[in-house]
């Protein structure tokens, strides 16, 4: 049985918290779960056009969360992950 999305337990996406998103960051937009992609693609979830849920280049950036299948601590960069640079602006 599928669990309901708890997208309380996330942030909102908000294009003032760019330069925030790293691979794994999970949000919630427009009543939906997102999560950030591994590095190098994470660097095209810093960049306002990859709007999760927007126009078609937000799958690049990001991956949308079906419902009860959240994982992790949301706005935080898993331990371990690589903090690599950015993807071309």
């Amino acid at each position: 049985m599928t669990q309901p999305t708890d997208a309380s337990r996330y942030p909102e996406w908000s294009e003032a918290d760019l330069d925030t998103y790293r691979a794994g960051t999970i949000v919630t937009h427009r009543g939906k779960t997102y999560q950030a992609k591994p590095w190098p693609a994470d660097g095209w979830a810093r960049q306002p056009a990859y709007e999760p849920g927007g126009s078609t280049p937000w799958r690049y950036a990001w991956d949308e969360l079906p419902a009860g299948r959240q994982t992790g601590a949301g706005h935080r960069r898993p331990s371990g992950a690589h903090a690599g640079p950015a993807a071309p602006e």
